[in-house]
């Protein structure tokens, strides 16, 4: 028996020659064409999950100037590992940074939480009892019609009355499903309330404490990422304290050196 490789593994079918592979790359070319097409169109990628769009990111890597935080997995908050003493060593702790990511997760998470209660929450329950009201109605019609038929006394009144309260059961459907129709919950923005908290939460950051170490942190467009850059226009605080440490010692040593020696 021979077995023919033409394009890597094959499935479980006999090879028909060249013809075949011809075929089949056109095919596939012409479905990547389509696919490219379709998602032009219809803006598929607004679909994607944040957890999707994170896995077609390109995201930037430390440099001397800068750390960037890198999303988890979902999308939705920040890693914890991301400190680089190296680069961040002469500037912050550890703590103090990994406490600001924490806090930034924090956001993230408290805005999670409230637009899934919003989502889960029932919308318009008045409409509910409505339409229980409006149900109720229509059997109380339909009892008084039946005993309407079956008695000879007052049918008239058990007839108007029955053609009252399915007057009224419509009315009430009529009300419910114009309400329904031109009425939709208002759910928060998710991605532009944690953009809003984030870049003030950071803005309180920054003037608190982190201008003051020379750092500035930013957050991503659609806060896939942080970024804490060093402020390279300006001396850290440890080397600024070490060259005041510094020329105060050689001022002490001038001013020693610069003292007339008494002879006796």
């Amino acid at each position: 028996f021979f077995f023919q490789a033409e394009d890597g593994i094959r499935d479980f079918c006999l090879s028909r020659g060249l013809g075949d592979v011809y075929k089949r790359q056109v095919h596939g070319e012409s479905q990547k064409q389509f696919v490219v097409v379709m998602k032009a169109k219809t803006g598929v990628d607004d679909f994607l999950t944040r957890a999707d769009k994170v896995k077609q990111l390109i995201i930037p890597q430390n440099t001397k100037d800068r750390v960037i935080v890198k999303p988890n997995n979902e999308g939705l908050g920040f890693k914890y590992n991301c400190y680089d003493s190296d680069i961040l060593g002469d500037y912050v702790t550890e703590e103090v940074f990994n406490r600001t990511v924490k806090e930034a997760n924090k956001i993230i998470e408290g805005v999670w939480k409230k637009r899934k209660l919003e989502e889960t929450a029932e919308y318009q329950p008045r409409l509910k009892y409505i339409l229980y009201l409006a149900i109720g109605l229509s059997i109380v019609a339909f009892i008084l019609l039946l005993i309407s038929i079956v008695s000879e006394e007052g049918q008239e009144a058990l007839i108007l009355v029955s053609i009252i309260c399915i007057i009224m059961a419509g009315v009430l459907t009529v009300i419910v499903v114009v309400i329904s129709l031109f009425s939709h919950p208002k759910f928060i923005n998710f991605d532009k309330t944690v953009r809003n908290k984030l870049n003030h939460f950071f803005d309180c950051q920054n003037n608190q404490q982190y201008l003051k170490m020379n750092l500035e942190w930013s957050v991503e467009n659609d806060f896939f990422w942080l970024e804490l850059k060093i402020l390279r226009g300006f001396q850290n605080v440890k080397q600024i304290n070490n060259n005041v440490e510094n020329n105060q010692i050689d001022n002490r040593r001038l001013s020693f050196e610069a003292q007339p020696i008494n002879k006796v």
